[in-house]
């Protein structure tokens, strides 16, 4: 993970090693706070495992537009 900057008390990291699932669930149980910012393509596995950092449930911007 790599600190890449700070707006008042957000601080932004950039976890590209984050590439699947399990990887990104490490990282995110760093932080107590977290706006998730993810992309790229969909990995095997999913990532229903990492759905105890999801607060509440919220439909993707894909599926809003009717995406896959």
């Amino acid at each position: 993970m790599e600190e890449v900057g700070h707006i008042g008390k957000v601080r932004f990291i950039n976890d590209s090693k984050a590439t699947n699932a399990d990887a990104a669930a490490r990282a995110l149980a760093c932080y107590a706070d977290i706006f998730w910012i993810a992309g790229g393509k969909a990995k095997e596995g999913g990532i229903s495992g990492l759905m105890p950092y999801f607060p509440r449930i919220r439909k993707s911007l894909s599926d809003r537009r009717g995406g896959a």
